[in-house]
């Protein structure tokens, strides 16, 4: 899989600084969420 260019994460940002502030939230719930998971995982496979 590979990752998105700089570009395509600063329009998807664009796109949510558009949004009101508890959609923002709410996106920002999530992608925390993801990235605990992801730190949990690595710190597992040590």
């Amino acid at each position: 899989m590979t990752a998105p260019r700089d570009s395509d994460k600063l329009k998807r940002l664009n796109d949510m600084a558009k949004m009101e502030k508890e959609d923002k939230n709410h996106i920002l719930y999530a992608i925390d969420g993801l990235i605990k998971s992801g730190k949990l995982k690595n710190i597992a496979a040590l």
